[in-house]
């Protein structure tokens, strides 16, 4: 995905790859919300960070277990989710196999513009450097900030006549 934007004397194109991550198996809806019957509120947040994982029952798997051998570890056969607080059984939501999801991948920023000295410039971008664009008040400020670029960065430099 292709974003531009652009001032009076600059034009800036931040691209966004995204990586497909949908699975076949169940997931973790990310925007599961759920207030248990003493008040208590849970969420998921790349885990279950007010819930305490119990498992109930588990067997050692010597790692012949499935279609390709492996390394031997416990293997949870029967598991729950409990409040931290109160232990209430919380049954967190599940996404459905095959249901679509992405997670941002690599990002890109190209900036072109003038440099004070009239010299028009095409550099690549810092993450660091777009939070100062996003907080810039004036085509004076992208200016100052073509300006201070590294030359490492620089990768185009056109003067004109």
């Amino acid at each position: 995905m292709a974003t531009t934007i652009s001032g009076r004397n600059w034009q800036l194109d931040v691209t966004q790859e995204w990586i497909n991550v949908t699975s076949g198996q169940s997931s973790p809806n990310e925007r599961w919300t759920f207030t248990d019957t003493a008040g208590h509120e849970h969420h998921y947040d790349h885990g279950y960070p007010t819930l305490e994982f119990v498992i109930d029952e588990s067997h050692w798997c010597d790692g012949s277990e499935g279609i390709y051998n492996h390394d031997p570890h416990e293997a949870v056969d029967v598991a729950h989710y409990e409040c931290l607080i109160c232990r209430e059984l919380i049954v967190p939501k599940m996404d459905p196999p095959y249901t679509p999801k992405q997670i941002p991948g690599m990002r890109s920023a190209t900036l072109t513009g003038y440099r004070s000295d009239g010299a028009k410039v095409e550099a690549w971008l810092t993450e660091e450097d777009l939070g100062g664009i996003g907080r810039a008040d004036s085509d004076d400020e992208i200016t100052a900030l073509i300006d201070a670029l590294p030359e490492e960065r620089i990768y185009s430099v056109t003067f004109s006549r």
